[in-house]
């Protein structure tokens, strides 16, 4: 599945080894700051022209978008990706949130606007970076992008004031960002939608002033595992009353939960659906991001939760010596569920499109040498998976 290049990313580098740009390679990307400029009117040229001329001061963010240009400054899609000081470090929201920091796990974006600006074109050019930024690093538009005010909301007011200087929320910016998604990978499906867990284990619920942070400490596990166990929650805002799964508890199945749609009739209301079907009015709009809410269509289809499909484990499973490292994967619903046989060279059908996108090669519904091969390589990242370059049980665990 290759990504649509709309528009040119112009490489407008700073000095290394400054403070501007440090050089430091980032760990890995855990998420996306949406920031604007600030400054009324300047442009990307103009903002980088700045940065380059005074290499002492430490703030920074590694793209800007304007009406003419995409500009990198600091390698984040055209090279490995490096650091950007674009988060205040006594800021902890960013660890809370995400557990991690944000100029050493995140990229940064600023969108430039003003008078002098077309506010249409830059907004265009911010929406396919973000959405460019989540393709090529595998994240979530709907949990993996966040404003810099939300993580600094005492200090700063970006994006949001040039958003709503160009009529626009933060929450259509994110609808913008997946319809992108969509649209540059010529996909008939959005990234999928973000899947409730099944409570079958260990649980905890959402009282006021939970966070992920809190909970990690509380419970001795990580902000990322909790993440992974409760796919369908905002990291931002922790709905009150709701329930989050802790350890999941070990068994000879596992869960994997299917969509459960309603068709829209006449007077209904993501108010009213919410209390019907028992689910937060805020996982609603999560779930369905390109429905207006305030006018639904007769007839049309809005997801409401899931039911829980159980994919037995193959019987030979406990003949197979397993590591705790691969346990701990076992012991995750895949959030695909498991087709109940080994895939390999020759097999067809949307689960092989699957691995095609986990493995990233182009996506035919096709096993054959590319698809092996690719699966190999996958494979080969793992110590505890055999390089077989065919999908077991295992793999598949590994994998979803």
């Amino acid at each position: 599945m290759a990504f649509k290049m709309k528009y040119p990313i112009v490489a407008d580098y700073l000095p290394k080894g400054t403070k501007r740009r440090p050089g430091k390679k980032l760990k890995k990307i855990v998420f996306i700051v949406a920031h604007d400029t600030g400054n009324k009117g300047s442009t990307a040229k103009d903002h980088i022209h700045y940065y380059r001329n005074s290499p002492h001061i430490s703030a920074a963010a590694q793209l800007f978008c304007d009406d003419v240009d995409i500009r990198e400054c600091i390698p984040a899609l055209l090279k490995t990706p490096e650091r950007a000081n674009h988060v205040i470090y006594n800021v902890t929201a960013n660890n809370k949130l995400y557990d991690a920091t944000a100029n050493e796990m995140a990229i940064g974006v600023e969108l430039c606007w003003g008078k002098e600006i077309n506010s249409k074109k830059a907004y265009n050019r911010y929406v396919w970076t973000l959405a460019y930024l989540c393709y090529k690093y595998s994240l979530d538009p709907r949990r993996d992008i966040i404003g810099h005010d939300s993580l600094d909301p005492r200090r700063k007011s970006d994006p949001t004031n040039a958003l709503a200087y160009m009529g626009k929320t933060f929450n259509q910016l994110i609808t913008d960002v997946l319809a992108e998604f969509k649209d540059c990978t010529a996909s008939k499906m959005l990234p999928a939608p973000q899947v409730p867990s099944s409570k079958n284990g260990k649980t905890h619920k959402v009282i006021k002033g939970d966070t992920l942070w809190d909970l990690s400490q509380q419970y001795g596990t990580t902000v990322d595992r909790l993440k992974a166990l409760n796919p369908e929650i905002s990291v931002t805002s922790l709905v009150v009353g709701s329930i989050l799964l802790i350890e999941r508890a070990k068994g000879r199945a596992t869960t994997s939960q299917k969509p459960h749609y309603h068709n829209v009739v006449r007077g209904d209301t993501f108010w009213g659906l919410s209390s019907k079907y028992k689910v937060s009015v805020e996982n609603l709009r999560r779930w369905n991001p390109m429905i207006n809410e305030k006018a639904l269509t007769v007839d049309s289809k809005v997801l409401v939760g899931y039911t829980d499909v159980v994919t037995p484990k193959p019987a030979n499973m406990s003949k197979q010596k397993v590591t705790s490292e691969l346990q701990a994967f076992l012991d995750e619903s895949p959030v695909r569920p498991y087709p109940g046989k080994t895939l390999k060279r020759g097999a067809k059908g949307k689960d092989i499109e699957a691995i095609q996108r986990a493995v990233k090669v182009s996506v035919d519904g096709v096993y054959g040498m590319a698809t092996e091969n690719a699966v190999k390589a996958y494979q080969k990242r793992f110590t505890f998976l055999t390089p077989t370059g065919e999908v077991d049980y295992r793999t598949w665990n590994v994998m979803f």
